[in-house]
């Protein structure tokens, strides 16, 4: 019988009071910084490149199927409906 654990998801609020603790200012000091890191990581995204965080991870532009592919592809390619974009 296997256990499960609840994992506990991380959110900005989380972060903002983790980093506004740590810095020793407001609340709304800390928000301000935690916008303007995703922002510009965001910003450099939808430019097309990666951005690299030493010691933590790669973000990358991820290419998906706007609706779910269909089991026979050759019919999507053909449809409007299944649209390859990037998001």
């Amino acid at each position: 019988m296997s256990v499960r654990v609840k994992r506990r998801i991380m959110t900005k609020r989380d972060i903002v009071r983790i980093v506004s603790e740590e810095a020793g200012v407001k609340q709304s000091s800390g928000m301000v910084a935690v916008n303007l890191i995703l922002c510009e990581i965001k910003r450099e995204l939808l430019r097309g490149n990666k951005v690299a965080i030493h010691n933590f991870g790669v973000f990358k532009k991820k290419y998906r199927w706007k609706f779910k592919p269909s089991p026979r592809l050759h019919e999507a390619t053909n449809n409007p409906d299944y649209d390859f974009t990037d998001k």
